[in-house]
């Protein structure tokens, strides 16, 4: 669980940029603030006359690490439903928000963590003298072009579709099912 920074504030203490971001971010009022989230300090503002037992439900969904946060039966699911119905759907969707932030934060981590010591094992294998095998630089750029082509976006917008193509193209040859002779 990470730590998150609880702050009550009455709304009239909200800054310009808050003030903005709930208007026209979540289209919500400025009498209508309940909560709203910073994943850069993770700091969870939220209304001074907002009850501790609801402060404690939102922290549960936001500390929420599982999969599937919208299905039925998760586990924070009667949270969600109940600061949903009593604070209506600007939380809701700040609430939502907030969640896919911390998530998107989380994998962003724990990526970053692999990254090095994945960079070690392909640099070993690449600079090794004995690798039997050729890149197919020339299918591997028309693939991409190609994927890139499409307008299409990965799922969490991190890299291009030719990226995810070549990731494919790498998996579907390490499986076999495509073979590349060049």
């Amino acid at each position: 669980m990470s730590e998150i920074i609880v702050k009550r504030i009455g709304p009239w203490r909200l800054t310009q940029e808050q003030i903005l971001q709930l208007h026209c971010h979540y289209k919500a009022e400025y009498g209508d603030f309940v909560i709203l989230f910073s994943v850069k300090d993770k700091t969870l503002y939220v209304n001074q006359c907002m009850p501790d037992d609801d402060i404690e439900r939102v922290l549960r969904v936001l500390n929420y690490e599982g999969e599937a946060i919208n299905d039925n039966g998760c586990e924070v699911e009667p949270d969600i439903d109940f600061l949903y119905k009593r604070y209506g759907d600007s939380t809701y969707f700040i609430l939502m928000d907030a969640v896919h932030q911390l998530s998107e934060a989380r994998l962003d981590r724990a990526a970053k963590e692999k990254a090095p010591m994945i960079i070690k094992v392909i640099d070993t294998f690449y600079m090794d003298d004995d690798n039997s095998i050729s890149f197919p630089e020339h299918l591997a750029y028309y693939i991409s072009d190609f994927a890139r082509g499409k307008g299409w976006r990965t799922a969490h917008n991190k890299v291009n579709m030719g990226t995810e193509y070549i990731f494919y193209l790498g998996y579907l040859m390490g499986q076999g099912i495509i073979t590349v002779d060049e």
